[in-house]
């Protein structure tokens, strides 16, 4: 029997979300003044903000079309239409924004596609493959840029070491994923060593069911990766699309300056804005709220100004509570449409 997809999350994320915005907004009150921050409202270019929302939006129209490529290896295309898999997607982006390392995300698009008939073993190979993707273009973008204009930061060692630690993170992730079928032992053995070291540090408790644990994950996703059924015309369709997806999320911030009045090189913000995204995906909170914020005024101050509280406030607008309102939408849309159906 296929998995029903997901029809709440756990109340207290979304508390969260809600009392983080709250705070969020009381900060920026705290450190621009009420009269200030009304003034600064007053003076925002909204059709350059409307541009930053909308350059949001057709990265995830690009994120859509990598489900789909993908997903039409796995089952008849027939049986799903785009507008579907973009509204599944859309739902997917907002469990993911609202749960550590953006988890919910694979685990609603498996839902889904069970609940679409498709095998579980199947479901899973094809949200993987999307997770894959995504990881293999945001290395290569996001290394080529900071490889290019690193020097044109002026940010603390420590951040940089926040940086490259969060770069290698998704590095190995992405080794991880892309080689799992032929590396499945030296693998496992780095996890057993892991459960060890946890043991002596008092961080494991039961170590044999956990050795066990991630033998049998291991194995499930090597045979999951295994599956994948991809020619070099959809690896480089799904390169372009993928590339394309974090493109369009990197110059936002880019249209957010623009909005304010402020006029930086576009691929100097394009590269703050990929190292700030870096940072908010790798922290193990929903959308890496506090320290991605904290890196954000950091890595954003030198190209915001005075501005920077408030150009914190429309990122996280654009970049995290955008998704989650699409999300919310696009779900009750679906819910409408399968009661209509049935």
């Amino acid at each position: 029997m296929a998995e029903s997809a997901p029809k709440k999350s756990n109340k207290w994320n979304w508390i969260f979300i809600a009392a983080s915005l709250a705070v969020l907004f009381g900060y920026i009150v705290w450190q621009e003044g009420w009269d200030n921050l009304k003034h600064i409202i007053s003076i925002i270019d909204y059709k350059w903000l409307g541009v930053a929302f909308l350059s949001m939006f057709v990265s995830y129209l690009f994120e859509a079309l990598v489900f789909c490529t993908i997903r039409r290896k796995y089952q008849d295309p027939k049986t799903f239409t785009y507008p579907q898999a973009l509204k599944e997607n859309l739902t997917a982006i907002m469990f993911g924004s609202i749960t550590p390392f953006q988890a919910g995300n694979v685990a609603t698009l498996v839902a889904y596609m069970n609940k679409d008939g498709m095998e579980a073993g199947d479901a899973a190979t094809v949200a993987l493959t999307k997770n894959v993707d995504y990881i293999g273009c945001f290395v290569v973008l996001v290394g080529s840029l900071l490889a290019i204009n690193a020097r044109s930061f002026e940010i603390s060692t420590l951040l940089w070491v926040v940086i490259a630690g969060c770069f290698i993170f998704n590095f190995c992730y992405f080794f991880v994923m892309l080689f799992i079928g032929r590396a499945s032992r030296p693998l496992t053995a780095v996890a057993l060593w892991c459960v060890r070291v946890g043991e002596k540090l008092h961080i494991v408790k039961n170590r044999e069911a956990t050795e066990e644990l991630c033998k049998t994950q291991i194995l499930k996703l090597k045979e999951n990766m295994s599956k994948i059924k991809l020619d070099k015309k959809d690896i480089v369709l799904l390169l372009i699309f993928g590339l394309l997806q974090q493109w369009f999320i990197y110059q936002v911030s880019f249209f957010v300056a623009l909005s304010l009045g402020i006029h930086q090189p576009y691929f100097i913000v394009l590269t703050a804005q990929a190292a700030c995204t870096m940072i908010q995906g790798s922290i193990p909170i929903p959308g890496g709220l506090g320290i991605a914020d904290i890196a954000f005024n950091s890595i954003m101050g030198p190209v915001m100004g005075s501005y920077i509280s408030i150009a914190m406030l429309m990122w996280r607008l654009t970049t995290f509570y955008f998704p989650i309102i699409l999300g919310i939408f696009s779900m009750v849309i679906k819910g409408k449409s399968e009661r209509k159906a049935s």
